[in-house]
């Protein structure tokens, strides 16, 4: 069976699953930034331009020692380029998600060759009337960080607290919607943490700030217009090493003066869809953080 641990946000990736643009159809616009594209404000993402960015970040991961797998391609299914959102690890287990937009939810077929590698006692899925989405779970330092989002209800939340709450210090955190003029899609839209006690922070997406928050983390602050290219949505491989976009000037350079390599490539398609490298990735391993 495969072995299964994730409990931070930054140690040591080990094996992960990134997305398959393979069937990448554009069905409709699906967030604002999709929508201004659709109007003729830049080019719209396509199998062609997303197919040499995938190839990228798993050359870069490989070259790096990272086990590196993909979802197989599903008919009817044509959005399956952010793996983190259809499921998550938590500690030895692997939390199947429930999507709340319809054509998503039956993405995690995607990965049930995957699945079938793990003992069946180790998969658990939230109740069928919750919505949960793992863009909203950042796990770090012995903390479940949850968003409270339009994706995932506070239902989602409880079920985290009542099946991991005797390993791990439930935090929800409400965040900012598009009706108050937040475009914040998940947690990892506003906060995601890096190195060894920072984190990248939009502190206007969120409705409220966890005191551990501001104890906990060194911040790394995004003005708006860097929130909206998904300058938060890093991938760790280790806590020295992180892989960012290309045009995240700033917040690379921040990461710099902490001691962080950066491994900066371009990636383009999956930010106009609504997620960068940490959602177009799902880790199944890292190094344990004591």
């Amino acid at each position: 069976m495969r072995r299964l641990w994730v409990n931070s946000e930054t140690s040591r990736l080990r094996q992960v699953i990134i997305g398959n643009p393979e069937r990448f159809e554009l069905a409709g616009p699906i967030n604002p930034k999709l929508e201004r594209l659709a109007l003729g404000a830049g080019d719209l993402p396509t199998q062609e331009t997303l197919i040499p960015e995938f190839a990228a970040l798993r050359a870069a991961l490989e070259s790096r020692g990272v086990e590196v797998m993909q979802p197989s391609p599903l008919d009817g299914v044509p959005d399956q380029l952010t793996p983190r959102d259809i499921g998550f690890v938590v500690g030895d287990r692997f939390v199947i998600a429930n999507m709340l937009t319809p054509c998503r939810r039956e993405e995690w077929r995607g990965i049930e060759s995957i699945l079938s590698t793990m003992s069946p006692e180790r998969i658990v899925r939230p109740p069928a009337d919750v919505t949960l989405e793992g863009g909203d779970v950042v796990l770090d330092r012995g903390v479940l960080y949850v968003g409270l989002s339009e994706r995932t209800s506070s239902g989602g939340a409880a079920f985290l607290a009542e099946t991991f709450g005797d390993e791990y210090e439930v935090v929800p955190v409400p965040l900012r919607t598009t009706a108050e003029g937040e475009d914040v899609l998940h947690l990892d839209c506003a906060f995601v943490p890096v190195g060894e006690r920072s984190a990248i922070i939009y502190p206007p997406g969120l409705r409220e700030i966890p005191p551990r928050l501001r104890a906990e983390y060194d911040w790394i602050e995004v003005d708006r217009e860097q929130q909206h290219e998904l300058a938060t949505n890093v991938l760790s491989i280790a806590p020295d090493l992180v892989v960012s976009r290309d045009l995240s000037h700033a917040v690379n350079a921040e990461m710099r003066n902490r001691g962080i390599e950066v491994i900066e490539l371009p990636f383009h398609g999956t930010p106009d869809c609504g997620g960068s490298f940490r959602c177009a990735s799902l880790p199944l391993t890292r190094d344990l953080q004591l």
